[in-house]
This record gives C-alpha cells, structure tokens and sequence, in this order.
C-alpha cells in the first residue's frame, strides 16, 4: 500500500514539472518573439525630436516633450495626414510628422477618449470647420466600433462650433480576418486588400469664396474694389518701435551704457612704451675753413665729414663753415592718465551714458471713419468703394479629392499578421 501510494505522488510531481517546463517555453517563446518598432518623427521645421521605440508589446509610446516652431502652435502626431494615438499598436517602423497651426486664429478643442488603457487625444480645429477622424487605435482582443458624442454617434462631416469630448467604443467579440485568415484589422468598417486594411474615407466638401482679378474679399464674404481715380488724402502713419525702445515721432529712442576706456597721454613729447620723449637734432661740431688753402680745406672738409658720420650726424658745408648735428631722443617725463568715453557718450559717475536712436518702424496706416485705407491713401467710402457679388467654389482639404460634390480619399494602412 505505501509503494502505490509512493508512486502514485512520484507520478503527480513529474506531471506538475513537466507542465511548469511546458508553461514556461510557451512563455519564453512569446517573450523572444515579442519585437520593438523604431519611431522617427519629422517636426517640418521645427525643434528636433529625436527616434524612440515601442515597447516590446509594439505599444507606441510617444515623446512626453512637443516641438517648438516660432509663430507655429504645436498640435499632435500625424501618420499618413491622421492622428495618432499614444499607446497605440504598431507593426513596422513609422515615421510621424509634426502637425502645426499657426497663430492668431480662434480654435476650438476636440478631446477624443478610446479609454481601455489609452491616452485622450486632444486636438484643435478652426473654430466652424471639420475634425478629421484619427486613426483607429489599436488593441489586442477588441475592436473599435466608432466615436459619440454623447449618445450619438459622431458625424465627422458636422462643423465644430465649441470645445467637444468624443468617446470611443469597443467591440470585444470577435476579429475581423481576411479570407486567407492570415490578417486581420481592428476596425469593423475597413475591409482587407492585398494585405492591407483599406477604407474610404468621406466627406462633404467645403465653400471657398473668392473674387475676380483686381476684387478683394471683405470678412463679410463681399467682393469689394477702390476706385482710385477718386480723390483720397494721405493716411497717417502709426510707428511702433522694438521692446525696450520708447517712440518719439518717428524715432525710438533708449538709454544706453558702456564701459569707458583708459588712455594715457603726454603733456610734452611723444608717448613711447611707459614715458614720454623728445626727438631734437643738436650741432655737436662746428669749424671754420677760410684761412685754409683749396687743397688743405678740401682734407679738412672730408675729415669732419668722416668724423661726424662716425657720430651718426648729419654733416653740413656751407660759406667754408663744417657743421655736425646730430639727432638724439630722451624723456621729458611720464604719462598721464585719462578715462574717456565713444563719441556721443557722457562719463557719468565712472560710466559711459547716452542715448541710442534709430528710425521707427510703421506698423500701419490709418483713415479717418469715413474712409478706407489702400497703400497709405484714405479714399472716401462713399465715393470710392464698388462692390459685387462673391464667387462660390467647393474645395477639398488634407489631400481629398474632390468627386461630385464630395470629398474621396482612399486610406489603407498595414494589416496585423495574425500569429
């Protein structure tokens, strides 16, 4: 009885060793399987983001810190011209592009929450212009079904016209697979082609107006043009100056201060190194040659010639008179010193003060009521103002096409390898 009973918990320890070995290479086989993606992101100009990767999940996970452009707001990622969410899953190695909207306009923001462990994705818009969907996020074991905006579903062809939270739902049932069973998406509206997820994308188009050569359109959508045949008056100028500066007609004007300078100088002589010296030729030799014979004078004249070279001298000859004068150098005292200031500037307390002007800058023209401007002239609303009708035309945008009427893009991302 106790040798069954030995061999029988023999028998239940193998067993529950050889399920841990099992166990244990399945996981090891999903670890070593498991890969990371690498993510390059192209800012369009602006401050450098460098390449990350995925987790080992394929789980993108996207930089914590946003590019800076000037004049330019920083408003998400964008693969193939859509957003894209963090955490989402990727297949492959991408590259993301900076998506900027320019300042000084009204934008309204749109918050779309997947939940189920991602991130929002807020994002911006024109304020009474479209949102384009972003893509779908990615997850294992479910499905995304569709945004709403409070118990609707969302119409993406509806015009934002303030702040919205979009929430997404999921569907955990089942993967939508090609026929092959080889791929799969997890978008139930995109269909599989080819290996790819493929969907068109579609949307009403929107009205630009405009007008003929030589109208302008107002902010009240009216083709207007200025007769400038019609007598008009100078605009007054407004000039504005950069910060720091304070305006004085058409000047700006600021206080500035430097260092001053130390020189030194000489009251007499000339400044050499650390003192000051004169430079003087003084006669050192001299003799009279009158009561000497022609022959005799002319030894004697080249003796003192050759004595006052020797003396480096400068000799001279004339009315039989040799003269020597020689030029020698030697101080007259030291320097003095003296703080000076650039030109324009007052030394003031050991500083250098003064003011730096330059010419104001316009910043625009203006008219008195009854009058519009155009390039610096005012000319007379009532006199000299045309207006017709504005021209309609329907235009796409973020690369659609426009197909009667509408708005067609045809959108395909890769499709998972089901494993």
């Amino acid at each position: 009885m106790k040798e069954i009973k030995k061999k029988k918990i023999i028998r239940i320890v193998f067993i529950a060793l050889f399920t841990l070995i099992i166990m244990g290479s399945i996981i090891l086989f999903i670890i070593l399987k498991q890969k990371t993606y690498i993510v390059k992101y192209n800012t369009l100009g602006g401050t450098i983001i460098h390449e990350s990767k995925t987790n080992k999940q394929g789980e993108l996970i996207l930089p914590n810190k946003s590019p800076e452009k000037d004049n330019k707001i920083f408003n998400g990622w964008k693969y193939d011209d859509r957003f894209i969410f963090n955490n989402t899953l990727i297949d492959k190695n991408i590259e993301l592009k900076a998506d900027w909207l320019d300042k000084g306009y009204e934008y309204v923001q749109v918050i779309f929450s997947p939940g189920d462990g991602f991130d929002d994705l807020v994002v911006y818009v024109e304020k009474n212009q479209r949102v384009l969907e972003p893509i779908i996020p990615l997850k294992k074991n479910s499905s995304f079904e569709a945004w709403y905006l409070g118990n609707d579903e969302f119409d993406f062809n509806s015009r934002i016209e303030e702040n919205i939270v979009l929430i997404g739902k999921w569907d955990t049932s089942s993967f939508i697979y090609s026929k092959d069973d080889k791929y799969y998406c997890f978008d139930k509206s995109f269909k599989i082609v080819d290996g790819k997820c493929s969907k068109k994308l579609e949307i009403k188009s929107d009205i630009d107006y405009y007008c003929e050569e030589g109208w302008e359109l107002t902010k009240d959508n009216q083709c207007m043009m200025i007769d400038t045949s019609t007598a008009s008056i100078d605009a007054t100028p407004i000039y504005a100056c950069p910060d720091g500066y304070q305006l004085n007609n058409d000047k700006c004007s600021k206080n500035v201060t430097t260092t001053p300078s130390t020189n030194y100088y000489c009251a007499r002589g000339t400044l050499q190194g650390n003192g000051c010296y004169e430079t003087k030729e003084q006669q050192v030799q001299w003799a009279s040659l009158s009561n000497y014979s022609p022959a005799v004078k002319e030894q004697q004249k080249n003796k003192y010639a050759s004595s006052c070279s020797t003396k480096g001298g400068r000799f001279v000859f004339t009315n039989d008179y040799c003269a020597c004068f020689v030029t020698s150098t030697y101080s007259v005292g030291v320097p003095k010193q003296q703080t000076t200031c650039p030109s324009g500037y007052s030394l003031n307390g050991g500083i250098c003060a003064g003011v730096q002007t330059i010419d104001a800058v316009i910043k625009e023209y203006t008219c008195p009521e009854e009058y519009i401007n155009l390039e610096a002239k005012c000319y007379d609303k009532n006199k000299s103002i045309k207006y017709e009708e504005v021209k309609e035309k329907q235009v796409c945008r973020n690369q659609f096409e426009l197909v009667d009427g509408k708005c067609i893009k045809n959108y395909e991302e890769e499709a998972f390898k089901k494993q």
